[in-house]
C-alpha cells in the first residue's frame, strides 16, 4: 500500500519558523517510514478530496 503525506501551506507564512520546523519534521518522518511526501505552497487554498485522492486548486 502506498502512503502519501501532503503538507499544504500558505505562501505568505511558508518561511516562518513554525512552518519550517513542521516541514523538516514531516520530511524526516516520511523518509524514516518510506512515505511519499509532497509539499505545496499556495496563495489561496482550495482542497478537494475524492476517493482518497487530493486535488488542490488555486
Amino acid at each position: 500500500m502506498c502512503f502519501r503525506v501532503w503538507f499544504v501551506t500558505d505562501r505568505r507564512i511558508s518561511e516562518e519558523y513554525p512552518q519550517l520546523q513542521i516541514l523538516r519534521a514531516l520530511k524526516e518522518r516520511c523518509a524514516d517510514e518510506d512515505v511519499e511526501f509532497r509539499y505545496l505552497l499556495m496563495d489561496q487554498i482550495v482542497l478537494t478530496i475524492s476517493e482518497g485522492q487530493l486535488d488542490a486548486g488555486k
